[in-house]
């Protein structure tokens, strides 16, 4: 008959310990405390990775579907270190107590929405349209909602204005925003069939949590 001593809790990133129950339910336990993140930091991280891989030229983005894949990838990465089984991440999602379909959704509930939208910005159309689609399905079990843009610019006076005026006007609505501008190291590599493209991205992520 099989005992608790002969489980291996190696597969979850813990070393061998010393075979005794208590030691091992009690490292266990600390190990999963740890890795326990919110959904709305797991989207977050993932949004940080998925730039961080373009501006080191891992990766190139030349569409809204490559976006929404390399961020669905990269969530995954980050819940494979949650022992939890199925991974609750999945794409094109339907809630009942909202319309139309989700670009990305996290957790079991599920807990968290994502829409994106490439080379855009907030005011056009399509944008305010996600945007208001994601206010109406905040309500629990939904904790956090957020809104992924990207567009490319000629340089970044071209948004000066309009990049001091977003946070202010999206706190009104309580939403956070962080703005961030990449370039791809293999800009005429990456982009050789969008040759009008300039080499500077403006990556916006609008987000709101309870």
């Amino acid at each position: 008959m099989e005992t608790e001593k002969n489980h291996d809790f190696r597969p979850f990133g813990l070393p061998q310990m010393p075979e005794h129950k208590g030691y091992l339910k009690t490292a266990y336990a600390t190990h999963l405390e740890k890795i326990e993140m919110k959904y709305s930091e797991v989207f977050r991280e993932a949004w940080k990775s998925v730039l961080d891989e373009f501006e080191t030229g891992i990766t190139c983005i030349e569409s809204e579907a490559d976006l929404q894949c390399l961020l669905f990838a990269e969530c995954m990465k980050i819940l494979r270190k949650n022992p939890a089984r199925p991974i609750p991440v999945h794409r094109e999602t339907e809630l009942p107590h909202a319309s139309g379909r989700f670009d990305l959704a996290l957790g079991p509930k599920p807990e968290a929405l994502v829409e994106v939208k490439f080379n855009m910005l907030d005011y056009e159309e399509k944008a305010k349209q996600d945007l208001d689609k994601l206010e109406a399905a905040f309500r629990l079990p939904i904790e956090s909602i957020f809104l992924c843009l990207t567009k490319n610019i000629e340089n970044q006076d071209s948004v000066k204005y309009y990049l001091e005026a977003l946070p202010s006007r999206m706190q009104k609505e309580g939403f956070q925003v962080v703005p961030r501008f990449v370039r791809h190291p293999m800009h005429e590599k990456c982009y050789a069939n969008s040759p009008t493209n300039s080499e500077i991205h403006c990556a916006i992520l609008i987000w709101k949590e309870s």
